[in-house]
Parts: C-alpha cells; structure tokens; sequence
C-alpha cells in the first residue's frame, strides 16, 4: 500500500487555527479615519484587535482618509500598514474616498493579493463591493462598533 503525499494540507496553528501551510493571511481593512490624528471607539478597537494577532499569522493594511498633509502616504502603525487616500483636508476628499480607495485597494491586491476584506462600519461596505466589482474578490467582514441597542 503507497501512501500518497497532501500538497497544500491545513494544519493545526499553535493557537488551535487552521492555518494553510505556507499562506499568510492578508487582510484589507476600509476605515474612514485611523491614527494618529483621528481616533474614536471603532478605531481603537481596530488597533487593539490587529495589535493582539501575531503578524506571522495575518498581515493587515488599512486604506482611510488623507486628513493631514503633514502625515505620510503609508506609514507603519502597530502591525497596520496605512495607506492614506485623498487631496488632504478638503471636502473633496471625502467625495473621492470611496473610487481612489477601491483604485488602490485593486493595485495592492494585483501587487500582493489579500485572502480577506474588513469593513469597518456599514459605510464601509461601499468601498468594499465596489472592490469585489473591479476584481478583488475575497471573503469579507463588517464589524460594528457603533454602540447602537
């Protein structure tokens, strides 16, 4: 009897996930504002979830808002990659949010493709189906951290 070889068999992680071998998690969060500068409830839950989980096992970049000029582009926060969209602290900026995150949101996909999507708030999931329409199809998540009964 010959025993045949599994490729891409799921094994247990140390913190009993089933993780693929070899396949890091990727993760796309859609948040309106993000630290340093803008920071509610929603977003320090988003920091406090994303600090917690071992980035050898997901990986987390964020698209938000470009509020401060004096911010940069992309910048490291935590184990967050932030990716800032926009014209700075316009009103136009917020118009323009949803088409130029989807638009990053699909070269970053193209470049390193994510496993996931993360809504942060019901308004986010604008950004996120217009993302899954132009081809970054994955599975998706909304959290609501709003405090509604």
């Amino acid at each position: 009897m010959q025993e045949t070889k599994k490729e891409n068999v799921e094994t247990p992680s140390r913190r009993g996930r089933t993780v693929s071998n070899g396949m890091k998690q990727r993760i796309l969060i859609f948040s309106l504002a993000y630290y340093p500068s803008h920071v509610s409830g929603a977003e320090a839950a988003v920091r406090e979830i994303t600090d917690r989980i071992d980035p050898s096992d997901i990986e987390f970049e964020l698209i938000t808002l470009w509020f401060d000029r004096t911010q940069p582009k992309t910048e490291k926060i935590g184990t967050v990659l932030v990716h800032r969209v926009g014209v700075g602290s316009h009103y136009l900026t917020k118009i323009l949010f949803v088409p130029l995150a989807v638009l990053l949101a699909r070269r970053i996909h193209k470049e390193n493709p994510f496993t996931g999507m993360w809504a942060l708030m019901t308004y986010m999931l604008f950004p996120t189906v217009l993302a899954y329409i132009v081809g970054v199809k994955m599975p998706y998540v909304v959290t609501l951290q709003d405090g509604d009964p």
